[in-house]
């Protein structure tokens, strides 16, 4: 298959599986209240933060796998690795008993659900590893179909338990882990049709994939922090109603970031290749075009801006209509968010990745004090406020680090 056609498969069904939360919002809204959408917003959250720790870089590890192994190798090694998530699950499981035992905070969480988040954040497990496994082996259009049946399913249960049975936030609650289990039980049965499920046991792969996923946690989950601490800091300080409408803010505010990750996909690749050729006209080539990105991008935000009045008007409850002014600060962050990756593809090309890791530290602190602060002051729109000027801290650093370690004519491309 042709690159052309398999990006063009990659950007449609990321497009479909991104978009569907944003289409569901009209019904969701509607069906759920602020405090309950707020409670699946803080499980969806909590779901992020197990993932880290629970698959410990195996994805990413098996990615990178794939290329440097023979395929009774890699068959060998998925096979192992799958085991990992699975004995971890138990343990960090235990931890939550623990800690509902000593009176934790579950944020009005049913206890049930809340025991559950591990064993959610594990039934997305077996669904990431089989779509790494099909885009290494360039087989796009399975790539798609998984990706578009899990959206359709989404919708399908949500739209059973939450409307026609109305059964409000436990509806939604089994919509997200039905959906899941049935997109896993599939995955599995894959992995074990391709073999990957009786090749072995070799502890060797399981000392390499957990040193190699001990370095990668700190970093994945500080990206976290900085991409979802502030539903926590939301729903700590002003309860789970707040969390409920900033969460659909977020939501609106994500059409950006579903338009920055579907131009990454492309423009990544296209910089690496120019970056390749070593030619300096093609540089100040490279550098014109990531102007004009810019501007778009910047003009793109603005024009989504506009429109989120008439969003709100025909997509939103008017329960959540108090978020929103938050919409505008979450853009803003998500602009310099779409300059920060700009920059980020020419450290990526050098190799210095811990370069990134250091921003992703120092961001996290922007991040918890501004929030901190911000939202104490101004409620939860100060949530927005510490994303957008975080975002600008992060997007300033590396811009600065990027055109430290790999110059290009910024400033001069119209005389190179």
């Amino acid at each position: 298959m042709n690159l052309f056609k398999s990006l063009s498969i990659y950007t449609l069904s990321s497009l479909i599986s991104r978009a569907i939360p944003f289409f569901m919002l009209p019904i969701m809204t509607r069906y759920l209240t602020p405090e309950q959408y707020g409670v699946v917003a803080t499980v969806m959250v909590l779901v992020t933060f197990v993932s880290s720790p629970l698959f410990i870089g195996i994805h990413s590890y098996i990615n990178i796998e794939y290329y440097n192994l023979k395929q009774k190798k890699h068959l060998e090694l998925v096979s192992t690795l799958l085991r990992i998530p699975i004995i971890l699950v138990l343990p960090i499981t235990v931890i939550f008993y623990i800690y509902l035992y000593f009176g934790g905070e579950t944020w009005s969480i049913p206890r049930l659900w809340f025991l559950c988040i591990p064993l959610l954040a594990l039934m997305t497990f077996f669904y990431r590893i089989i779509t790494i496994l099909f885009r290494v082996k360039e087989q796009a259009n399975y790539y798609g179909i998984v990706e578009v049946l899990y959206s359709v399913l989404q919708v399908g249960l949500a739209l059973l338990f939450v409307v026609a049975l109305s059964e409000g936030l436990e509806g939604r609650l089994w919509s997200i882990f039905l959906s899941s289990f049935f997109v896993n039980a599939l995955a599995i049965y894959i992995l074990f049709k391709q073999g990957y499920l009786t090749n072995g046991f070799h502890k060797n792969f399981i000392k390499a994939s957990v040193k190699y996923g001990l370095g990668i946690i700190p970093h994945e989950l500080g990206s976290q922090i900085t991409r979802t601490v502030d539903r926590l800091f939301v729903v700590n300080l002003l309860g789970v109603a707040a969390v409920g409408t900033y969460a659909v803010a977020a939501q609106v505010a994500s059409i950006g970031l579903v338009a920055i990750s579907v131009f990454n996909l492309a423009w990544q690749p296209y910089v690496f290749k120019c970056l390749s050729k070593n030619n300096t006209e093609v540089k100040s080539q490279l550098v014109k075009l990531s102007w004009v990105v810019m501007v778009a991008f910047c003009v793109f935000f603005i024009v989504l801006n506009y429109c989120t009045p008439f969003i709100y008007q025909y997509f939103i409850a008017e329960a959540y209509h108090s978020s929103i002014a938050y919409v505008q600060w979450l853009l803003l962050g998500f602009f310099f968010l779409a300059i920060y990756l700009l920059f980020c593809d020419y450290i990526f090309y050098v190799k210095k990745t811990y370069l990134l890791s250091l921003v992703t530290s120092v961001n996290v602190v922007f991040t918890l004090i501004f929030n901190y602060i911000f939202i104490l002051q101004f409620g939860a729109i100060g949530a927005t406020y510490a994303f957008a000027l975080s975002s600008a801290f992060a997007c300033l650093m590396v811009i600065v680090i990027s055109t430290h370690v790999y110059p290009m004519p910024w400033l001069r491309f119209y005389n190179v």
